[in-house]
């Protein structure tokens, strides 16, 4: 009499083979959420940069601080109407000036995800920045 199931074998091979495929993929997702998570950061810094500017042009000088999720208003001119915040954590930017409330100047640093982004050595940070 023959049985018509599947070998312990059988089974534990084709869990096996779906188990790699599935962690190819899974792994692949992943890499496409986190580049475009890094996408919209670099994006969200050059959307930020021209009311930062013009923030300058109207004041003299740069905000002290930067909240994501407010506006960004100089003499009663909203600039911008909600400043981004980080697309993974939802908390805001680094933003770094002199600390006083006239800053001269102004640096914003974020996180990426993606290791190898060529951004990271064209700009020498490597072993890290800020």
């Amino acid at each position: 009499m023959k049985s018509r199931g599947f070998t312990l074998v059988e089974v534990a091979v084709s869990v096996a083979i779906i188990s790699v495929i599935f962690s190819f993929a899974l792994n692949e997702t992943t890499s496409h959420f986190t580049r475009g998570r890094d996408s919209k950061r670099k994006t969200e810094f050059s959307n930020i940069q021209v009311p930062l500017e013009q923030y300058y042009d109207k004041t003299g000088c740069y905000p002290a601080s930067l909240d994501c999720g407010q506006p960004l208003v100089a003499n009663g001119k909203m600039l911008i109407a909600e400043i981004p915040c980080d697309p993974k954590t939802g908390t805001s930017y680094y933003y770094e000036s002199d600390g006083t409330s006239c800053s001269p100047w102004y640096k914003i640093y974020t996180n990426l995800e993606f290791d190898s982004d060529k951004s990271i050595a064209d700009i020498g940070c490597q072993e890290g920045c800020g």
